[in-house]
């Protein structure tokens, strides 16, 4: 950089009072580390004691282990040898001091790990040592340290010393003993940050990687396979858990029609190929007369290709379409048309009911609550009174009562499965007709008192069964009862119309679709397909322009 000046050689003003890093000589034994050459980092004399004395304790270690086993080995032979017969007495054993250099060189006593001295690369320290009569490098002659006992183990006879106990933990955890030491933080030396974080924790530097793998690791392979295993398992059930258990059960029913299907007629079910599926929606049509049924089932078995790792597999091909197409031309199905609860329906079910029976009273305030805020089957009543969640389905601490209205709480719907967010739902009451939410719901509560952690909607208990909530069979049949009552065909309504109703009912009222929308929870804009518009609603627009027309004409 031209101009820049002359470059800066003082050190840092923060690095001027640690003046203990140019007490020592710098260490030569850069090629220990693991950081480049270039990276020069001062290595306090406690911490490189600590290093010497560990290597030191590694090695004692070591040739201790093999003294104790090699002084078993003696003696196994020795009992082996001197072992008298039934008839004589047990001499006493005769014990002698073993030198350490008695290891014959084919004995099977050998070190489980070469010391870690000895792993080191070549090193001017390590090759100026003096080499006892075994083979390994004396310690260094530190006046500072204590000596090592030779002799220890012939005193002891054997049994390990608190310095051996200390070397065992030292080699279970060698980091220990080093955090009293760097109770201070580090600081580079002046004028040197290449390498150092100066924004971060300096207190780490730059360590030899050390081995200290033992027969442990071998021990441990059984547990992490087992723990392999299990994480494998939580994993399928994880990816099991993505569908609900009703969208399962389909799948199953679908799997097992496929798999039957090429068991059947000798046929490779993995990987499918376009012909293979265009002969299995016609053989589906057989049974099935609706094409969306005949897709939905094809839709599986793309399902079943990727959960068995088939990624390849596509329902776009040619000859696939032009199958689902032809079929769709022959069946020539009509999707059932729906017919939306209407408030005349509720008028004549209301006159059909006895409010003042507990069941009946149940029936109609869930019949309104279903209407009023757009709720679905599943929202109102669990399937099975074993079946019921207070989590899932409402209770009675779920809705709030007060004489202007209901406040609902929703925490699980259709399009509410993770428990991600609540919808609270907001019910006004209509004084003096009697298709009035609150007061329906009111007379129930009277009628049938329970616990706020109960099912909101519950039937008395009898002589013959205790209490219990309305399930959804309970509530199809007193509906179908309904409907036959009011004068329609079986099958006429069902209990979802009551959605359609109210959805249909707000949009005669001239609310706006953001607002229907928001109040059924619709994510998408399946609302749109609810919209059943009155023959009244539908002469507004040949009526308006007629009225257009006639003002141009005149």
């Amino acid at each position: 950089m031209r101009g820049a000046g002359k470059r800066k050689t003082r050190p840092p003003v923060r690095f001027g009072d640690y003046q203990l890093d140019d007490q020592y000589a710098w260490s030569d034994h850069a090629s220990l580390r693991d950081c480049p050459s270039p990276v020069v980092s001062s290595l306090s004399p406690p911490i490189d004691e600590l290093e010497d004395e560990i290597d030191h304790q590694l090695a004692e270690v070591s040739r201790s282990i093999e003294r104790i086993q090699l002084n078993e080995a003696r003696l196994r032979e020795h009992d082996q040898q001197t072992k008298p017969k039934k008839t004589q007495r047990n001499p006493p054993p005769q014990t002698r001091d073993i030198r350490q250099d008695d290891v014959p060189r084919n004995s099977r006593v050998r070190m489980t790990s070469p010391p870690r001295a000895f792993s080191r690369d070549p090193d001017s320290r390590t090759f100026s040592r003096d080499f006892g009569q075994d083979g390994r490098g004396a310690p260094r002659k530190n006046p500072s340290r204590r000596p090592a006992h030779t002799d220890e183990y012939e005193q002891t006879r054997g049994y390990p010393s608190l310095r051996d106990i200390r070397s065992m933990n030292y080699l279970q955890d060698p980091f220990t003993s080093a955090k009293r030491v760097r109770a201070q933080p580090r600081q580079p030396p002046p004028g040197d940050t290449f390498g150092w974080d100066l924004d971060g924790d300096n207190n780490r530097r730059p360590r030899r990687q050390r081995d200290y793998s033992s027969a442990s690791d071998d021990d441990d392979k059984p547990y992490r396979a087992t723990a392999w295993r299990l994480l494998q398992q939580d994993t399928r059930d994880t990816q099991r858990s993505a569908f609900a258990a009703s969208t399962q059960a389909n799948h199953r029913t679908h799997f097992a029609a496929y798999l039957g299907f090429c068991e059947y007629f000798h046929q490779q079910p993995f990987p499918a190929t376009p012909h293979l599926l265009s002969c299995y929606a016609q053989f589906l049509s057989r049974t099935l007369n609706s094409p969306a049924s005949i897709s939905h089932y094809l839709s599986s078995v793309k399902l079943l290709h990727h959960l068995q790792g088939f990624h390849d597999l596509h329902l776009k091909h040619f000859e696939l379409q032009q199958t689902l197409k032809g079929l769709k031309r022959n069946l020539q199905h009509r999707p059932r048309v729906p017919h939306p609860v209407t408030p005349e329906f509720l008028f004549q079910a209301h006159l059909s009911l006895d409010h003042s029976k507990p069941k009946d009273a149940t029936i109609w305030a869930i019949l309104l609550v279903g209407f009023f805020a757009y709720f679905r089957k599943s929202n109102l009543v669990p399937p099975t009174a074993r079946a019921f969640k207070p989590d899932h389905h409402l209770c009675r601490r779920d809705i709030l009562v007060a004489p202007e209205g209901l406040l609902i709480r929703t925490s699980w719907s259709k399009t509410i499965q993770p428990n991600e967010r609540e919808v609270l739902t907001p019910v006004l009451a209509i004084p003096g007709s009697p298709l009035c939410p609150v007061a329906a719901y009111r007379r129930m509560l009277h009628i049938v008192p329970a616990s706020p952690d109960s099912p909101a909607f519950l039937l008395p208990s009898t002589p013959r069964r205790p209490c219990r909530p309305v399930t959804s069979s309970i509530l199809e049949k007193a509906f179908a009862q309904l409907v036959a009552s009011a004068g329609r065909p079986p099958g006429f309504h069902t209990l979802h119309d009551l959605r359609r109703g109210g959805y249909t009912l707000a949009f005669e009222a001239g609310v706006p679709r953001e607002l229907r929308q928001r109040h059924g929870d619709w994510r998408s804009d399946a609302d749109l397909f609810y919209l059943q518009p009155s023959m009244a609603q539908r002469l507004r627009l040949p009526a308006a322009m007629r009225t257009l027309i006639l003002q141009r004409t005149t």
